[in-house]
């Protein structure tokens, strides 16, 4: 076996359950379900449909992550930012100004046109 398909096979079963036994540590305090996790772990290695599984949950879960963080990243970085370049330090070209503009009273003669 490959570096390649041992990484994409395997790695991905140990980093899911390395993070899931920190979790239940953080919010249990005691190593009590850490069996399940390692029974996860090894079952990882030898059923493709568990890592199946496990990838189309991550995959559902970084979506709604994805999208929930550049929404917030949007709201509170871009907006205020855009609020005060226009209001402060918008060029002065984008302004309304009196035009420039001169306008031809007579029509154009189209027998020569140029």
């Amino acid at each position: 076996m490959s570096w390649t398909n041992f990484r994409d096979k395997h790695l991905f079963s140990v980093n899911v359950s390395i993070v899931a036994s920190i979790v239940l540590w953080k919010i249990r305090g005691d190593f009590t379900y850490h069996g399940l996790v390692a029974f996860w772990m090894i079952g990882g290695f030898f059923l493709p449909l568990l890592r199946t599984i496990e990838k189309k949950i991550l995959l559902t879960i970084g979506k709604i992550n994805g999208a929930i963080l550049l929404t917030i990243f949007y709201f509170f970085f871009f907006t205020p930012y855009s609020v005060i370049y226009r209001t402060f330090f918008r060029n002065q070209s984008f302004k309304k100004l009196n035009s420039t503009f001169v306008q031809k009273n007579d029509s154009p003669d189209f027998t020569r046109p140029f």
